[in-house]
């Protein structure tokens, strides 16, 4: 009798053992090749659609992954797809190199790219690298180092903002329905009234705390994970210093880029870097979990992560995609 309690006692601590080593250490990865979706292997975007079907810009290459078939939407330039965003009504917005617009289904159930490009007024004006799409209730910004694009889904309009002489947009983030951008000199703005204004504590991010994407801290304060600077927490409408916030381990934030990162399960954040993979952690900086290269992940450089609706993590890679389940 002894010995079967025993026995039932190392089984549970086994389990829970195995359990603990899942969740911190060791999460469950699932990694696809370049081979399996036939594409060139730097994956740049990732997003989901409101049928649960996955979407990637890889190169020049718009994939589409249901989970089991892998299809290569085409467009009718060769562009580089750079970014996704998706509105309330589940339509996905899409930037590329010299190209923006959006993915709709046709009456085949086909997955189509449709440009917004013909909206620039000014003919003579090179679009460049479109690398982020942002949304607000009203409108979808195609962000550019030169030019920021604001497109009315009612109107169908396009209205350019261009920055001032030897300085051009970085990135941003949407707040309380108003969209920050950050700039090389002038440090961060925001648009609202349709004019580039200062935000507070715009000096902050003047010429350094670079950052490619905040993420809703609570209601009033925003996390901003910068590329080399470490992370901090800024108050839109607070005109205070932003907090820094420190990791349980400090030793990922060193000789790293911050590339990207994403909300997880309300409460949590996953952070995307350059060289040392992505790493999962809660509002108090304390790390979940890691994914590496030392756990299956492919490769060490996330370029970018996005959060399914069954809360997988995808991670896309310089070397392919990997997804961590949850």
């Amino acid at each position: 009798m002894k010995t079967r309690h025993l026995l039932l006692t190392l089984i549970c601590i086994l389990l829970s053992l195995i359990s603990e080593a899942q969740e911190i250490g060791f999460p469950i990865i699932r990694n696809y090749t370049s081979k399996e979706f036939n594409a060139t292997p730097q994956v740049l975007s990732a997003i989901q659609d409101s049928r649960g079907v996955m979407y990637f810009g890889c190169g020049s290459s718009l994939l589409e992954y249901d989970g089991v078939t892998w299809r290569n939407i085409s467009s009718n330039n060769h562009t580089r797809f750079l970014d996704f965003a998706i509105d309330k009504s589940g339509k996905i917005y899409v930037s590329a190199l010299d190209e923006f617009g959006y993915l709709k289904i046709d009456k085949k159930g086909n997955t189509l790219y449709q440009s917004l490009t013909h909206l620039i007024t000014d003919t003579t004006h090179k679009i460049g690298f479109v690398w982020t799409v942002e949304l607000t209730s009203k409108f979808v910004y195609f962000i550019t180092y030169d030019a920021i694009f604001q497109y009315s889904p009612i109107t169908e309009k396009l209205l350019t903002f261009i920055p001032d002489a030897n300085d051009g947009f970085l990135d941003g983030f949407v707040f309380k329905d108003i969209l920050y951008i950050q700039l090389s000199k002038k440090g961060l703005l925001k648009i609202e009234d349709g004019e580039l204004k200062h935000a507070v504590q715009s000096e902050f991010f003047r010429d350094k705390n670079i950052f490619r994407t905040a993420l809703p801290f609570n209601a009033n304060t925003m996390l901003i994970p910068t590329r080399t600077e470490g992370l901090c927490l800024y108050q839109p409408e607070k005109d205070t210093t932003p907090k820094p916030i420190a990791l349980s381990n400090k030793d990922f934030l060193l000789d790293n880029n911050i590339y990207n990162a994403t909300l997880f399960q309300k409460d949590n954040f996953v952070l995307a870097s350059i060289n040392k993979g992505a790493l999962l952690l809660d509002k108090q900086g304390e790390i979940l979990q890691q994914y590496n290269e030392s756990n299956l992940l492919q490769n060490n450089t996330v370029r970018v992560v996005s959060i399914d609706t069954s809360q997988n993590i995808w991670l896309g890679l310089d070397n392919g995609i990997s997804k961590a389940e949850h």
